[in-house]
């Protein structure tokens, strides 16, 4: 069975994470018809940092960030997203008994989104 490390790189610093959880949604109108564009956001859950960075991020509604999570098998990187100019737009904290540390949860959204097969941009002004 392979065995696959997945980091987030931010701010020039690569951090392992527990989980990853992309998400794509639209909205739909009353006959369930797509209204919406596309929106792609990502979670992802890692241990706490001494450093406030993730606050900091969160509580500035105007600091954007470019962000990527690389998902790693052996010594290579097997896939990479990237989020471009992405905001923090969910944050949590908690503390997980069971393995006694604690664990931090952000959600991110970028104005620029890509897989290495799709590409999605978003105008945020409209």
């Amino acid at each position: 069975m392979a065995s696959f490390l997945v980091n987030l790189v931010i701010d020039g610093e690569e951090l392992p994470l527990n989980r990853v959880n992309f998400f794509a949604m639209r909205n739909r109108d009353s006959k369930g018809r797509v209204s919406s564009n596309l929106a792609w956001t990502v979670a992802v859950s890692l241990d706490t940092t001494p450093e406030n960075t993730f606050t900091d991020w969160m509580i500035d509604p105007n600091k954007k960030k470019d962000v990527s999570i690389k998902f790693y098998e052996g010594d290579e990187a097997e896939k990479e997203w990237q989020f471009t100019q992405a905001y923090c737009i969910g944050f949590k904290e908690s503390f997980v008994a069971d393995s006694g540390k604690m664990e931090t949860r952000i959600v991110i959204s970028g104005e620029l989104v890509t897989n290495g097969n799709a590409t999605l941009k978003y105008d945020w002004a409209s």
